[in-house]
């Protein structure tokens, strides 16, 4: 391939993937040849049992009575990381049904931290926001996250999230709240500029020798203010050759080294607390750059890069978890927080099955689902620069949500690890099951997976509409 080519293969693929969340379906498989078909017995008692064990939701709003969600109290235990997923990246029930169950955690489990596949810069930023009221919300909303379109992470620039962070703030300012919520972004791909002055200024503060020497190593990964990751990679990254991106990727460690061995120079528990989110400042830089080191163009090389990716977003959620001692409601697309990947294609192992193998019991996570409705994505053909509007009249019936949604029920929980055998093994039967990401392609709706071997609880939302976009 020659190299202009390359190159727009390697922007296309990073921004499907990295940038602004799953590409979803229009590069996966649209269920119709890898389906499972169930005997109508099967599914009539699935069905059935369904009916007789869904714990139904009053409404997916947040604020209010809480009590339909005492089961989610029961069912996650001592868990201290739940992922929640969403079969859309931009419906609005997911996101506020995500605010509602956040808040009965924090209430009736003590959660702190709610983690979004986003960058950790803005989670720094917006961090500051829910603790201190630091900033203009919606100016760092619009920084981080832009207006929408293929050069800007718009899918977390919502009027829901808004919402969501306006009361994260509005509860931390109460004093009668002694213990405080966080806001944390845990995504590999794109430091951003306050990181590098968190970890350069500290650095010029107390080791000034070390400092310039880091400076020298960070030459050319630098992001300047207001640069977000799409922005940059389009910006910069398209630029640089492989072999250079390599390179930084090898100086992006370096730096880390150095820092690392600065560890044992502090003696007070205070300077280690605050060293350790330095370090792992220089931590994300060079996970970063790692990122960017993968050869984009080659289908081998692409999977290994989101490979890395998910594993680095878990040792991000698992280290905060450590550092922070708070339990966290991780909040991402139902690829990046299932057991099983519905694409191994492109992402072989996922986000949800690293954390299990860090935290084994102490990480449980919640599948959405959804029958019919809209959501904002890009038009994966390129027919439209700007998110558009897409709606789905109803899942096919040989789909998981063609039987989840004609139960009667219109939003309910559902405990998969409560089935009898017989239901049990239907719902780890692989059958086409929806997922849909940033991008859109008319007709490929659909992937093949199992939700029983992907997720212990299912969310099912009947009828979903699109985000509010900021």
């Amino acid at each position: 391939m020659h190299q202009l080519g390359a190159k727009n293969v390697l922007i296309r693929t990073l921004l499907l993937y990295i940038c602004i969340g799953l590409l979803g379906t229009a590069c996966a498989t649209n269920g119709s040849n890898a389906q499972t078909k169930a005997q109508p017995s099967q599914t009539d008692l699935v069905s059935s049992w369904i009916k007789q064990h869904a714990y139904p939701l009053a409404n997916t709003e947040p604020g209010g009575k809480l009590s339909d969600l005492s089961p989610v109290n029961q069912i996650i235990g001592d868990a201290r990381v739940i992922g929640i997923g969403e079969a859309t990246h931009n419906s609005h029930e997911f996101s506020t049904i995500k605010q509602r169950i956040f808040e009965d955690l924090v209430q009736n489990k003590g959660f702190t931290t709610f983690a979004l596949e986003a960058g950790w810069g803005a989670g720094l930023l917006l961090d500051d926001y829910v603790l201190y009221g630091k900033g203009n919300l919606k100016e760092i909303m619009h920084n981080e996250f832009g207006e929408g379109g293929d050069q800007s992470p718009w899918i977390w620039n919502t009027q829901e999230y808004m919402n969501l962070l306006e009361w994260m703030r509005s509860y931390n300012a109460s004093p009668a709240h002694q213990q405080k919520l966080r806001f944390m972004g845990d995504d590999a791909s794109y430091p951003g500029p306050v990181v590098y002055a968190r970890v350069e200024g500290y650095l010029q503060q107390h080791f000034p020798a070390l400092a310039t020497k880091v400076e020298q190593l960070y030459q050319g990964l630098h992001q300047d203010s207001g640069t977000n990751v799409s922005s940059y990679l389009l910006e910069h990254m398209q630029k640089i050759p492989l072999a250079e991106r390599q390179r930084q990727a090898e100086q992006a460690q370096q730096a880390y080294d150095l820092l690392r061995q600065q560890e044992s120079s502090f003696k007070a528990d205070a300077e280690r607390q605050q060293y350790s989110w330095i370090l792992q400042g220089a931590h994300i830089i060079a996970e970063s750059a790692k990122l960017y080191s993968f050869d984009y163009t080659k289908p081998n090389q692409n999977a290994q890069g989101m490979l890395y990716r998910d594993s680095e977003m878990a040792e991000n959620i698992a280290w905060w978890n450590k550092q922070t001692g708070g339990k966290i409601l991780l909040s991402a697309h139902n690829d990046h927080i299932a057991y099983k990947s519905f694409i191994p294609k492109f992402y072989p192992k996922v986000q949800g099955a690293f954390l299990h193998d860090l935290l084994g019991k102490g990480y449980l996570n919640i599948g959405s689902s959804f029958f019919e409705g809209s959501f904002n994505a890009l038009d994966a053909s390129g027919k439209a620069a700007k998110p558009q509007v897409f709606t789905l009249g109803g899942a096919r019936p040989d789909s998981y949500e063609g039987v989840l949604g004609k139960v009667n029920i219109s939003n309910y929980l559902l405990d998969l690890h409560a089935a009898p055998p017989q239901v049990s093994s239907w719902f780890r039967q692989a059958r086409p099951v929806y997922d849909i990401g940033a991008a859109y392609q008319a007709g490929q709706d659909y992937s093949t997976g199992s939700l029983g071997d992907s997720f212990d609880i299912v969310l099912h939302i009947q009828h979903v509409t699109p985000s509010h976009l900021l």
